[in-house]
C-alpha cells in the first residue's frame, strides 16, 4: 500500500466532510432515533468548531476521507473515520488507525474507538487491529487499544 498523509482540515473542507459522515451514518441513525437534519449539521458544526481535531485523509493524490482525532490528558480518542467509496476495503483506513495506535505507543497512550452495535464490520476491523472490547451502550460497541511502550519518561 501506498503511504497516506493527513492534512489539517479546512473551512472549506466543511461540506465534504458532513456530507461523507451523512452518509455512512444515516442509516444507523435513522434506525435509532430517526434523522433531524438540522440537529445533525448543528453538532457537526459544534465538533468542527474544534479543527485541530479533524485531518484529511489524502492517499493517490486525492482527499479519501477525514480523521477525527481527539486528545485527552491520558488517551486519544478516535471520535471519527471516514472514508469515501472508491478509498474504502482498500487497507486504507487500516493504515490510519495502526498510525493513531503508533502515536498511542510512542506516547504511552490507550487509544478509544466506538461503532454503532449494527456496525459489525466495523467492530471486526477493530477486533483485527488489536483493539479490545471495552464495554457498549444501547447504541454503541466500545473499544480500547492499550500502548505497547512506555512513554519517554517512564524508561
Amino acid at each position: 500500500m501506498r503511504a497516506f498523509t493527513l492534512r489539517p482540515a479546512l473551512p472549506e473542507d466543511r461540506d465534504l466532510l458532513y456530507q461523507l459522515k451523512k452518509s455512512i451514518n444515516y442509516a444507523y441513525v435513522s434506525a435509532l432515533w430517526g434523522w433531524d437534519e438540522d440537529f445533525q449539521q448543528a453538532e457537526f458544526d459544534r465538533d468542527f468548531q474544534k479543527r485541530e481535531e479533524f485531518s484529511v485523509i489524502v492517499w493517490e493524490g486525492g482527499d479519501a476521507g477525514f480523521l477525527q482525532l481527539q486528545r485527552g490528558a491520558d488517551f486519544l480518542n478516535v471520535a471519527e473515520i471516514h472514508l469515501l467509496p472508491p478509498f474504502r476495503g482498500r487497507g486504507l483506513g487500516s493504515a490510519v488507525l495502526r498510525s493513531v495506535q503508533a502515536q498511542g505507543d510512542k506516547e504511552g497512550l490507550p487509544v478509544l474507538i466506538g461503532c454503532f452495535r449494527a456496525n459489525q464490520r466495523a467492530g471486526r476491523l477493530y477486533r483485527r487491529l488489536g483493539f479490545q472490547p471495552a464495554g457498549e451502550t444501547d447504541t454503541h460497541h466500545l473499544f480500547l487499544y492499550h500502548p505497547t511502550k512506555l512513554p519517554q519518561e517512564e524508561r
